[in-house]
């Protein structure tokens, strides 16, 4: 992570946090959220589908700002 990613969360102004239960949930919502011109999502760590989540949308969606939040122990990091 460098300096053009906090640039780039500066010009959104706006970072959505979730808290996704269905993995499945994950991809849809992050194409909404590009296609409405926020192509930023942090996905907290709250559930068991976060992981896959995280995944999910890193595979499919290669350009999106994506960050995992609520990092509590070195295997969720």
């Amino acid at each position: 992570m460098g300096p053009d990613v906090f640039a780039e969360m500066e010009a959104l102004g706006v970072i959505p946090v979730v808290e996704v239960e269905d993995a499945a949930d994950a991809v849809p919502l992050a194409r909404t959220l590009a296609e409405a011109g926020l192509p930023v999502l942090e996905v907290t760590f709250r559930t068991t589908a976060a992981a896959d989540a995280v995944a999910a949308i890193a595979a499919e969606l290669p350009g999106f700002l994506l960050g995992a939040g609520t990092l509590l122990t070195p295997d969720t990091v």
